[in-house]
């Protein structure tokens, strides 16, 4: 058992240490250049503008069937408490 702890609580603690466990290892791989590049990262992508306006398009496209599963739900939420019996 926890404790006393809300639910609440106990996630911003862990959140609160992921970053800072993530800024450390930043910080480190930066001092440290492992890779011998100067980056953090081993393999960097880059966009040009093009590729990434042919990207965007497709992308966009598949939020559609997101938008309307949400509408849908929004609208009928007697519909989706079905899955909860």
């Amino acid at each position: 058992m926890i404790g006393h702890r809300p639910l609440h609580k106990i996630c911003c603690i862990f959140l609160e240490n992921s970053f800072f466990c993530a800024m450390v290892a930043a910080i480190t791989l930066k001092i440290l250049d492992p890779f011998g590049t100067g980056k953090v990262v081993l393999f960097q992508v880059t966009y040009d503008k093009v590729s990434f306006l042919e990207h965007s398009k497709r992308q966009y496209t598949e939020f559609i069937p997101f938008i309307r599963i949400g509408g849908h739900l929004n609208c009928f939420p007697s519909s989706s408490l079905g899955f909860l019996e």
